[in-house]
């Protein structure tokens, strides 16, 4: 603390130690500074900055902050200098997140991607396109995240550096219900259209299709080209727009590829169009003479002008065939079909991380006074807590910060950590989790992590990180789509181009031209051209593989198996090793009555569950339900309990019956008096190391029997786990339960490989572990403590009846 004292004074401020309350901090507690009292008891050791500022919150004598200044001195401001002089800055690598608005497929991931790589001092880029942003390694002395913006701006993007609120996820609602109502417009033309080119002329109706309106125009012509021009020039008008975009600033993207196929398809039917009603006027565009194309050749008499060649279809026979509005106006709307589902599927990625957000409450009681308590706890948000605050948690109510008791017993529910149905028991110095569910008791706690530093801040970052890794074979999708629009031009280029030197050296049959009905080879040889740039447009490219895993995703989803994406299902092929989670996978998640043992000769099993059932009826805490939904289940009328005593992380006591019962673990046993034999304590301990939790009942102030509370394996477990190891697929359990437990439940499935008592992020680390050794991994899970190995796999596989953000985190569902 005195060398912390001196770095600040160095820095040119003013600083002070200030005494703080003594509260107990637990010794695997390492996000508070701790110092030593002359009474032995480690407390957090504080000091005060003074920078024209007084601190918040402060002790006796501190004089009050005033009014125009904020109350919680902020870090940033004495950060650098602090470091600098401790000695401890240097040239380190520094992470940031750009937001960049503006990109529409691959190669504009790549254009971006190159430009942030052309800036001096950018180490690693990752751009995700349906995330719209860009995570950046660099190193803070040769550039800053404003000179990155700029780089991104440049490339004809919008870009800011993201906030650290901004990166948990956002609202992508009003972007989803945008493309939704441009897609709802241009089918209202679009499916019109369809219907009239694709279905009308297969059908009795096809003559009225054909009446002519003028010479060589029929109605259903007419009709498309009414139908397509608002979707090519209003709904396609935002393609226009970034095409334009793009080729202004030198790149060729998926949208120059749309604009320009659809255009000239849009023209080209408009073109030949305009071409046959000038035809039955007399009027011929195109004639071939010694190999010279004449234009604008009018005649007053049409017999005397016919093409040596070939000739247009008759005036009045007008197909529809001959036009191509439909092409244009379906591939736009096809288009904006993709759009609103890559939009609708960012959203659901979002959705997994507001869905974490969501276990923070936003306020908290803070106890202003500590330890003293005179004054009764202030509300206060979450985003003001700071290391060293107390708070009091009551019952039934979310933990808002991470922490430490220093106050109460209670059960605190961390399943949305660990996964484990079994609340945990919490006592001074024991740590606590924000996010995490109290029990029955209050609890008074010491913060000791805020913000990114939260286990459940760093949850988040690390599913918003592994949801913008890119695939290897993204990655080559990338590459390609740099030289995909490019090739595209140019191969059309040169298929009009061989094709009309064809037609010039006579090489073309006129029999061939007139079985096309186009009017010359120079438009044949176009047409092949315009073949070649249609055909090839995004949508053929973007629309061909997921219509394909639509089909296959059908299937699975018919057999229970959710596919969400047709890369989940190449990866899955390939898959080499294979983890498991223990809760909710191979076990079903849930506590059950494994065993009722009674030890009285005068009572049944059926009596022994009885009175414990009719002890635990009313009880908030799982295990009491889980005993009294299996009475219930079993048909047992419960018993009414007087005096009822409840201890927390101990057990119960009352009088069912006028006779005293005691329910609970080995201490609350002892503390009354109940002595617990070898033979008994053989059994109990034989139920806990099958993972079971053993329930002591003491009936008549004598040990009567035992209830076993189990997490069952499921019937098919053994099964799967097999037939993986016939397929040669490496298999893991790696857990948050203790290892014990763990090792048990793999062993009766056949399980050889495992760990136990892992956080989360060593989840994801044992993950990388084998990734790094070769294998393609597939994790299951079910919990959002399995959200971050699931996201990080090469297919994440989330149980259905596990919790919503393991569920969408995951790539394939059961």
């Amino acid at each position: 603390a005195a060398a912390l004292v001196e770095a600040v004074t160095a820095a040119g401020k003013e600083a002070q130690l200030l005494e703080e309350p003594k509260m107990p901090i637990p010794r695997r507690t390492k996000s508070t500074p701790l110092s030593r009292d002359s009474d032995g008891m480690k407390h957090p050791a504080a000091f005060m900055v003074t920078a024209g500022t007084a601190p918040a919150r402060g002790s006796g004598g501190v004089e009050p902050t005033p009014p125009e200044v904020s109350s919680r001195p902020s870090s940033t401001s004495l950060s650098t200098s602090v470091f600098n002089a401790l000695g401890m800055g240097g040239d380190s690598e520094e992470t940031c997140v750009l937001s960049i608005e503006g990109m529409t497929c691959a190669s504009c991931v790549l254009a971006v991607e190159r430009a942030l790589f052309s800036v001096p001092g950018v180490v690693t880029v990752s751009v995700s396109l349906m995330g719209k942003r860009g995570q950046v390694c660099y190193k803070p002395s040769e550039v800053a995240p404003e000179d990155l913006c700029n780089a991104v701006q440049q490339m004809g993007f919008r870009s800011a550096q993201m906030a650290e609120a901004d990166l948990m996820g956002g609202n992508d609602a009003e972007e989803t219900q945008q493309w939704r109502a441009q897609l709802l417009g241009s089918l209202v033309f679009s499916l019109p259209t369809f219907v009239i080119a694709m279905i009308l002329p297969e059908t009795p109706l096809r003559d009225a299709l054909h009446t002519t309106v003028v010479p060589g125009l029929s109605v259903g012509v007419l009709v498309l080209w009414l139908l397509s021009t608002p979707v090519q020039f209003v709904f396609g008008m935002q393609f226009y727009k970034r095409a334009f975009k793009a080729v202004s600033h030198g790149n060729a993207n998926m949208d120059v590829l749309v604009a320009l196929s659809t255009t000239v398809a849009y023209f080209y039917s408009a073109f030949f169009t305009g071409l046959r009603m000038l035809h039955c006027q007399g009027i011929y565009l195109f004639r071939r003479h010694n190999h010279q194309l004449l234009l604008l050749h009018a005649c007053a008499d049409g017999d005397d002008c016919q093409l040596e060649d070939s000739s247009l279809h008759s005036c009045t026979d007008i197909a529809i065939l001959d036009v191509c509005f439909e092409v244009s106006t379906m591939l736009i709307s096809f288009m904006l079909l993709g759009k609103y589902l890559e939009a609708s599927a960012k959203g659901k990625a979002s959705e997994a991380v507001m869905k974490l957000m969501a276990l923070q409450p936003p306020s908290a009681m803070l106890c202003v006074d500590w330890p003293v308590n005179k004054e009764p706890p202030k509300e206060v948000l979450v985003a003001e807590l700071r290391s060293g605050d107390v708070l009091q948690v009551l019952p039934g109510s979310v933990v808002p910060a991470d922490g430490v008791v220093v106050r109460g017993e209670s059960a605190v529910d961390e399943s949305m950590l660990t996964g484990e149905a079994v609340p945990v028991s919490k006592q001074v110095e024991d740590s606590v989790v924000g996010g995490s569910y109290n029990g029955p008791g209050p609890l008074w706690i010491c913060v000791t992590a805020v913000g990114a530093n939260s286990a459940l801040s760093k949850i988040m970052s690390l599913v918003a990180a592994a949801q913008m890794r890119k695939p290897q074979v993204q990655a080559f999708a990338d590459r390609a789509s740099a030289i995909f629009v490019p090739c595209t031009v140019s191969l059309a280029l040169l298929t009009w181009l061989i094709w009309y030197l064809c037609v010039y050296a006579g090489g073309l049959s006129p029999q061939l031209v007139a079985a096309s009905g186009l009017p010359s080879g120079q438009v044949l040889a176009f047409s092949f051209g315009v073949a070649v740039l249609v055909i090839a447009c995004p949508c053929a490219l973007g629309l061909a593989t997921p219509t394909a895993v639509m089909v296959g995703s059908g299937v699975g989803a018919k057999h229970g198996v959710l596919f969400k994406g047709g890369d989940v299902i190449e990866n899955a092929s390939r898959v080499t090793a294979l983890i498991f989670d223990k809760t909710g996978t191979i076990t079903s998640g849930a506590l059950t009555v494994a065993a009722v043992v009674s030890w009285d000769a005068e009572l049944s099993s059926d009596e022994l569950l009885w009175f414990v059932a009719s002890a635990e009826q009313y009880s908030e805490h799982p295990i009491g339900r889980a005993i009294a939904m299996h009475a219930t289940e079993m048909g047992l009328e419960l018993g009414a309990a007087r005096a009822l005593r409840s201890i927390t992380s101990r057990g119960v006591s009352c009088e069912i019956s006028r006779r005293p019962l005691l329910l609970g673990n080995r201490a609350w046993m002892t503390q009354h008096g109940v002595v617990i034999g070898a033979e008994q304590e053989e059994q109990i301990a034989a139920h806990e190391a099958t993972g079971k939790t053993v329930v002591i009942v003491s009936l008549d102030h004598t040990l009567s029997g035992i209830v076993a509370m189990g997490d069952s394996v499921k019937r098919e477990a053994a099964a799967v786990v097999k037939q993986l190891g016939l397929w040669g697929i490496e298999v893991w359990m790696v857990s948050g339960d203790n290892e014990r437990t763990v090792r048990h439940v793999a062993h009766s499935v056949g399980i050889e490989r495992f760990v136990g008592g892992v956080t989360p992020e060593g989840k994801k680390t044992k993950l990388a572990q084998l990734q790094a050794e070769g294998h393609v991994v597939a994790m299951v899970g079910d919990g959002i403590n399995d959200a971050p190995a699931l996201a990080q796999a090469q297919v994440g596989i989330a149980v259905g009846s596990g919790t919503e953000v393991a569920i969408e985190t995951a790539d394939v569902v059961l």
